[in-house]
């Protein structure tokens, strides 16, 4: 749910400073296991997949082994590069498919090839200088020892439990472990596949045993995931999508992640004066909203794999095309008229070191324990990717077999005069954009220090999770005196968050950089459980 302060407005966020290492995570767990790898020598990369792996286990119903993950890293060697961790659709898919319009939320038909274990050998190879068994080790034990169930997991616990009846190895995990807060949680199954991974590498993964093991469970469960799709999948080095925004140069997670969208909507941005409109206004409000509609209206149907011939993202953000914008955004309506990717559940980091690498990675399993499939006797809990997509002519975002599906998961990088000034993510399916241009604007347009952009009261309009029309606007606690009214004035239908609110409705955002004094910084949105250490 989300949670106001006692003085009115949203949680308030923490920031850590350090001169070695800084580290903002969903969890505390894995922020303290990233700067444990910095202290013992480790790259920014070391401890982002130390960090991500810790993170399966403790946040397992939200990312996994069996999931996607996005990340931007800059080095000074290298500059800011993307890298594309996402799985794509089974080869024949069509096949399970022929009575339905539409990918069942749930279920073996809903499971894209898992990127994760591949991005992270791919990150390492190239940035890492950990082997990788040696960086699995602490998720590892914590799949075996086991962890305390914290507020937020009961809750997800709970709210799968009646479930399960379809998924019944899904349903030996929860079962055999308590749900209540303070229980403990172990995992050894996954704990056994994390070893294994460490050892023997993605090759294991993709083409060996655990490779087998899948493919079984989706041949005794009808689903069309084979040795073929797993064989195939690769992780991709790309070239980041960047634009100048009032001297800052942003970059984002290029197709098949829609960060482009965020970049659209600061092009649009530019061509106001948003200094002038107090934080938190309706005027300010009501601006970016449309900036966002307009941005949401130019995607197609299907952002395609960059393997596949389509869609120019270049022109979506030309000059042109901003100042087309510019002139018709007064006239856009306030519903949510085109369809995107809708998962909310997700988790981040980011992490800076000492030698000046940044690394900002978002995973996830799409929905809330993903397809529901857990992998017999692995832990393996596996992705839900492609839940919801169409494959009639009905409107909304579109299964092309074989090609990996559009993500709402995106990480941006900021940088001014070659210097990172920030990097980071949030979760929040839809959202995502609309949260991270927030925090932007707040740190750019207004000066805010990195603390008060993430602390500031937010916006959310539309939900982060549906295909349909969602006109609602969706406000946090704490916003100046008369906005709520204003923009009710305006024509918004507004909804004040009242502590009944889904936890991801605003997001939860992790997010590092230098300070002026050359040290480092991290901070740790408030939103959720997330946290920041540095050292």
């Amino acid at each position: 749910m989300s949670r106001t302060s006692a003085g009115g407005g949203p949680p308030r966020g923490s920031i850590v400073h350090g001169y070695r290492g800084a580290v903002a995570a969903g969890s505390a767990d894995a922020a303290h296991t990233a700067v444990d790898v910095l202290t013992a020598g480790g790259t920014a990369m070391d401890a982002a997949v130390a960090a991500s792996a810790v993170q399966c286990v403790v946040e397992f119903p939200w990312c996994g082994v069996g999931g996607d993950m996005f990340m931007l890293v800059d080095r000074a060697d290298t500059g800011v590069v993307a890298l594309n961790g996402s799985g794509a659709a089974p080869a024949d898919i069509g096949t399970g498919l022929r009575e339905s319009p539409r990918v069942p939320r749930f279920g073996p038909l809903s499971v894209a090839v898992p990127g994760l274990p591949m991005a992270w050998q791919v990150g390492l190879a190239r940035f890492g200088s950990r082997p990788l068994t040696d960086l699995l080790e602490p998720a590892t034990k914590l799949a075996y020892d086991g962890f305390r169930v914290d507020e937020r997991l009961s809750r997800a616990l709970a709210q799968v439990h009646p479930e399960l009846a379809d998924h019944p190895e899904l349903a030996a995990l929860v079962n055999r472990n308590g749900s209540t807060v303070g229980a403990l949680f172990s995992q050894p199954d996954l704990g056994r596949t994390l070893e294994a991974l460490g050892r023997h590498g993605a090759e294991w993964f993709y083409r060996g045993e655990f490779a087998e093991r899948l493919a079984a469970h989706m041949r005794a469960h009808g689903g069309p995931l084979g040795p073929a799709d797993l064989a195939r999948h690769e992780a991709d080095w790309t070239e980041p999508l960047s634009i100048d925004y009032r001297g800052h140069q942003i970059y984002q997670t290029p197709p098949v992640s829609l960060g482009v969208l965020m970049l659209s909507q600061l092009r649009i941005l530019e061509q106001f004066d948003l200094a002038r409109l107090r934080p938190g206004s309706a005027e300010l409000i009501d601006l970016m909203v449309r900036a966002k509609l307009a941005a949401f209206a130019d995607l197609p149907t299907t952002v395609p794999d960059p393997d596949q011939p389509g869609w120019d993202v270049r022109e979506q953000l030309s000059a042109e095309r901003v100042a087309w914008w510019r002139d018709r955004l007064s006239r856009l309506p306030y519903a949510e008229t085109v369809p995107a990717p809708g998962g909310t559940d997700t988790t981040c980091l980011a992490v800076t070191d000492a030698t000046g690498m940044t690394v900002t990675m978002i995973h996830s399993l799409f929905n809330s324990f993903g397809s529901r499939e857990l992998v017999d006797g692995t832990g393996v809990i596996l992705n839900d990717r492609l839940a919801g997509l169409r494959t009639g002519a009905e409107p909304g975002p579109r299964l092309v077999p074989g090609a990996r599906p559009s993500h709402t998961l995106n990480a941006y990088l900021v940088k001014r005069g070659g210097r990172v000034v920030i990097a980071g993510a949030t979760p929040g399916g839809r959202g995502q954009v609309q949260t991270n241009t927030q925090i932007l604007v707040n740190l750019v347009d207004h000066g805010m220090s990195p603390l008060a952009a993430v602390e500031h009261p937010r916006w959310l309009h539309g939900t982060p999770r549906r295909y349909a029309e969602d006109s609602v606007l969706h406000v946090e606690d704490g916003l100046p005196d008369g906005s709520v009214d204003r923009l009710g004035e305006l024509g918004y239908e507004v909804r004040v968050a009242d502590g009944s609110d889904d936890d991801d409705l605003f997001g939860s955002a992790t997010v590092v950089g230098p300070t002026p004094c050359t040290g480092l910084y991290a901070v740790a949105d408030g939103r959720r459980g997330a946290a920041a250490t540095a050292w």
